[in-house]
């Protein structure tokens, strides 16, 4: 099935490239003032940056994707400024190295030119620009502007593709395929949809297409931050847990932004730690371990119970230990009177022994009633979301009677979803039945999911 190409806007940005002899103080503006200053998605506060320590393995089991634990040391943070148990942080990592070195080279450009950045010289092009494209910096350089500004794993559109075919001779087979694949769904989908052709991966099938950055600013979206929830509680010293994210792009496996970023820093750190007892250790220079973070708006109102003690039911599974971890961590340390409440976790794992993100023990000694499914060593029990209905009338006593709530953190196609369903069941009986909906406008239930 074909389909129409929706019109394409006149051109709104102008990029003028000078040489790499030009003005140097982009350095320092670019470190400073990220994406220009723009505000994030879900912004809370200023940006601060966070310097890498550790990461390590967090379990033995045999998972084809396995969890780390990364700490990170927050700077400039006030003694005492502590991030609340159920938040996240958003990660600005840059784009894979390599990555950017392949589209530069494919681009025929030089990394370190400078750019000027501004809008096209009519007012609807700078009304589109002032509000389109204010996260563009009005110089950088052009690696800088491919490292940290532009997300080059974009998912290109169709009529980005008829734009690069543009960008190709008049009658030339590139232009001709670029073409054929934006108009022919079927082309598309299997190219760009599930073989995940990305912007340099064009650039190097199609060698003659030369599109400019003009080009790629309208086109390719914003670098954008990947969330993680904050695993423990402290001031200066930030946790989290993450599991690798892997997908295939043209016939290679790669890892997501952030996995990679941090993989790379901990080689880093290994290789520096090697050299600081070997001879050659002043000869090897430290490239920057930080990275710029902020702290996201809890648009979801994911949060634990405060000092006022009510009722918690905990259900996660993998990964979605870590905001548990948090309030685990400031129980202990607070000795709050919400230790003498009622709590439940509901806990999904393969093999406890072997692949549990989460200190049992140390979860029932602060109060918790722990439920487990462990999927590979019972399987016929099933999965953490079967086992609530088991406990139907205690979560309707507990939500119902006693001002408590419900927290689910995990992943939304696997199991988020499959308890809401559970969920539905379980408070649609009794002598006061409630659905899901309610339940959620009510904020009696709390969502922390990714798909």
């Amino acid at each position: 099935m074909n389909g129409a190409l929706p019109r394409c806007l006149p051109p709104c940005v102008r990029v003028d490239v000078e040489n790499q002899d030009a003005d140097r103080e982009t350095a320092g503006l670019e470190s400073t003032h990220p994406q220009n200053g723009a505000p994030m998605p879900f912004q809370d506060g200023e940006l601060f940056d966070l310097t890498f320590k550790s990461r390590k393995r967090l379990h033995t089991g045999d998972s084809s994707v396995p969890a780390y634990e990364i700490v990170f040391q927050r700077e400039g943070g006030a003694e005492g400024e502590f991030i609340a148990p159920g938040r996240a942080i958003g990660f600005i990592c840059p784009n894979d190295e390599d990555e950017v070195e392949r589209t530069i080279s494919l681009l025929g450009l030089e990394g370190n030119a400078v750019l000027r950045v501004s809008a096209e010289d009519n007012e609807a092009a700078e009304k589109r620009f002032n509000r389109q494209f204010r996260y563009i910096p009005a110089t950088c350089t052009v690696k800088h502007l491919l490292t940290s500004v532009l997300d080059l794993r974009t998912v290109l559109k169709k009529i980005f593709l008829k734009i690069l075919g543009d960008c190709c001779p008049e009658k030339s087979e590139d232009r001709r395929k670029l073409y054929e694949m934006s108009v022919r769904t079927e082309l598309y989908t299997k190219n760009v949809l599930e073989d995940r052709m990305m912007i340099f991966d064009i650039l190097e099938a199609f060698p003659s297409c030369k599109p400019s950055l003009s080009v790629l600013i309208e086109n390719l979206s914003r670098l954008g931050p990947r969330f993680f929830s904050v695993a423990n509680f402290d001031s200066r010293r930030i946790r989290i847990i993450y599991r690798p994210m892997t997908f295939r792009s043209c016939g290679k496996v790669l890892t997501g932004q952030c996995s990679t970023y941090f993989e790379k820093i901990d080689r880093i750190e290994d290789i520096m730690q090697r050299a600081s007892v070997s001879d050659n250790a002043d000869s090897i220079t430290s490239p920057s371990e930080s990275v710029k973070c902020y702290l996201r708006s809890n648009v979801r109102n994911f949060s634990f119970p405060g000092e006022e003690p009510r009722p918690l039911i905990y259900i996660c599974h993998g990964t979605g230990v870590a905001p548990l971890e948090a309030y685990l961590d400031w129980l202990e340390k607070s000795g709050s009177a919400v230790q003498d409440c009622e709590k439940w976790l509901f806990y999904g794992c393969r093999d406890i022994s072997k692949d549990s993100l989460l200190s049992i023990e140390k979860a029932r000694e602060l109060g918790f009633r722990v439920i487990v499914r462990e999927s590979r060593v019972l399987p016929k029990q099933g999965y953490i979301q079967t086992a609530i209905p088991a406990y139907s009338a205690d979560l309707r006593r507990l939500v119902n009677s006693c001002d408590g709530s419900i927290l689910i953190c995990g992943d939304y196609n696997t199991m988020a979803a499959q308890t809401l369903r559970v969920l539905e069941t379980v408070f649609g009986a009794g002598d006061a039945p409630k659905t899901v909906a309610e339940l959620l406008e009510e904020n009696k239930i709390k969502l922390d999911v990714w798909t």
